[in-house]
């Protein structure tokens, strides 16, 4: 078997040419190296059980990295960080590359709500989210990741990787198990290309949108020390709480280099740009998350449909204004909405009045592909449910198990098979949905079935 050297290795890497020597009979097979098949890929590993992971990103080590946003985002980005709905409306970051979204998120890690555990065990009829067996999964993932686990070997997984210059080539593998972990975008788009017609296949496509508002704290007078992009990743998350209002939405800091943020800023003119550019490190941007109840679909490659529905644009609308009424207490001078037109208000020693007098025009507006005189742009880094569990055939495009309904030995697992939007960052979950069933599968292999038990 052909090696590839790589710095201080976590995993073996192999071509993919060296894969077609491998027995089918001790090979599980997992189509995805991010949250969900990341994990699945240790807990088989640690069962005794021979991995291999295919992944079509690339590997890169810290010293791989320039700190320049274009490469990086070309790298590790599915279309290059440039992939939205086909309306234009949302703006989507999917990671592509070896860890997925894990390597690209903010490493935010939030547990499940309890009060959406009860939805999905009771409502939406599937047992293992109100089992002891998924709490004691979050402990353990917790665990893993504040031990260093980046520091540790893996044992048993082999990570097939493809030089960046070869030319595309059929490889066919068979394998007793098929993992697909390749996210909520790509997922679907492979399973259908399976022949697996489940209708629930590539639909109810969560994608916890967010708008966006940014405050300009200047370096005199403000209490806000240092640089936008200094200290840590994300610190702080807030349930909307505005009034009278049960917003389902919170509001959290964004990270975003100078590119980014130049990107989604509306142009006005140029001396206005360039002023923007000499504010942007003191210049902090918050954004509303939304607990999506619309949903999209995508049942092929880079073609996502998705709406927002009237509760949603109600609920984003009452986080975006709290999310500037923030920024206002906090000292910033100057704030702004993304719309396209630049809503902005100097709000240095405003009166409440006035202020709230500005946010009555600040609403979820339609997207630039729209006929309308201002749109506004929204972003998704949290892509979710497009393969989402269910009690029956009916009610999901797999079963608790992660186990397509049409298809035995084949299961999905990652974030796809979450049956609804979460409203928090979904890493956690995710990491902990993919635990409980890879440790099911992993009992399923030790004792030779080809089908699995219930939930006790």
């Amino acid at each position: 078997m052909h090696e590839v050297e790589v710095c201080n290795p976590l995993y073996l890497f192999i071509s993919l040419l060296s894969i077609r020597n491998l027995n089918q009979d001790d090979v599980q097979l997992i189509v995805g190296s991010g949250c969900g098949g990341g994990v699945a890929a240790a807990i088989l590993a640690a069962s005794g059980q021979k991995v291999v992971v295919l992944e079509k990103g690339h590997y890169f080590v810290p010293e791989d990295y320039s700190g320049l946003e274009g490469p990086a985002f070309n790298e590790m980005y599915q279309v290059g960080g440039k992939l939205t709905t086909l309306d234009g409306k949302v703006f989507i970051l999917a990671g592509s590359t070896v860890g997925g979204g894990s390597a690209v998120n903010w490493s935010a890690s939030i547990k499940t709500p309890d009060h959406v555990l009860k939805e999905w065990s009771t409502k939406q009829k599937i047992p293992l989210y109100g089992s002891s067996a998924y709490l004691s999964a979050m402990d353990a993932v917790f665990k893993r990741l504040g031990d260093g686990a980046v520091r540790k070997r893996c044992r048993g997984v082999i990570a097939a990787v493809e030089s960046k210059n070869s030319t595309n080539r059929m490889l066919e593998i068979e394998v007793r198990v098929t993992f697909s972990a390749c996210g909520a975008i790509l997922t679907p788009p492979l399973l259908l290309n399976c022949g697996l017609r489940n209708k629930n296949i590539g639909r109810n496509l969560h994608l916890h949108p967010v708008l966006m508002a940014w405050g300009y704290f200047p370096e005199s007078g403000s209490e806000v020390k240092g640089k936008c992009f200094e200290g840590g990743i994300i610190t702080r998350v807030h349930k909307v709480n505005a009034g009278d209002s049960n917003a389902d939405c919170i509001i959290e800091c964004a990270a975003m280099g100078p590119s980014s943020y130049a990107s989604l800023v509306p142009w006005t003119s140029g001396s206005d740009m360039k002023e923007r550019m000499r504010k942007y490190s003191r210049t902090a941007s918050t954004f509303a998350l939304v607990t999506d109840q619309g949903s999209g679909e995508v049942m092929e490659e880079s073609r996502i449909k998705y709406r927002l529905d009237g509760v949603d644009k109600e609920n984003i609308k009452v986080g975006l204004r709290q999310a500037l009424r923030i920024l206002v207490a906090a000292g910033a001078v100057e704030v702004e909405t993304f719309r396209s037109d630049g809503q902005k208000l100097c709000c240095k020693g405003i009166k409440d009045m006035d202020l709230e007098e500005f946010l009555v025009n600040v609403t979820a507006l339609p997207g630039p592909k729209s006929k309308s005189e201002e749109w506004g742009m929204y972003c998704s880094a949290h892509q979710m449910s497009s393969c989402g569990m269910g009690a029956n055939e009916e009610d999901g495009a797999v079963d608790e198990n992660g186990e397509c309904w049409e298809a035995e030995g084949l299961f999905v697992c990652d974030g796809r098979v979450i049956p609804t939007a979460i409203g928090v960052n979904p890493m956690i979950t995710i990491q902990s949905t993919a635990y409980c069933l890879s440790k099911r599968i992993a009992e399923l292999l030790r004792e030779g079935k080809h089908y699995l038990d219930d939930y006790n």
